[in-house]
């Protein structure tokens, strides 16, 4: 027997197309939202719309106008055309927010700091032998 399909909420619709507008501009590193509307299938005012939320939460941020005026960035496909004005471009704020990754081993201790586009800033390593390790928890 089939099942009618969940209806998926507004809230869940809207943190779905906010992570596919993050993950665009992560793989092409930037991006006008134009491009970003023809990407993802979205309008332009809905695009817009998420531009605004994320840039709100400093996880976006605009870096100026595309040197190529009116028209699609070369690796989308299309050639610029040049006239009227330049699209604003985006690109995702890799100092938003940092992570710290720990991995506990039994002979070892690994710690990671990372922004937010994953790149590693720092790495602390600290090789433990057995006697060392019991000497600090007594």
């Amino acid at each position: 027997m089939l099942t009618k399909p969940k209806k998926i909420s507004k809230s869940l619709m809207k943190q779905l197309n906010q992570k596919l507008v993050l993950q665009i501009l992560k793989d092409h590193a930037n991006a006008s939202k134009s491009e970003l509307a023809k990407i993802t299938g979205l309008t332009i005012p809905g695009v817009s719309e998420i531009i605004h939320e994320l840039e709100h939460y400093q996880l976006i941020k605009n870096i100026g106008e595309s040197p190529i005026k009116r028209g699609r960035s070369p690796d989308i496909g299309e050639s610029p055309i040049k006239r009227g004005r330049s699209p604003v471009m985006y690109e995702i704020n890799k100092d938003s927010f940092k992570v710290i990754g720990v991995t506990i081993r039994s002979k070892s201790i690994r710690v990671g700091l990372f922004n937010t586009l994953g790149e590693r800033l720092l790495l602390f390593f600290r090789r433990k032998t057995f006697q060392r390790t019991l000497h600090q928890t007594i």
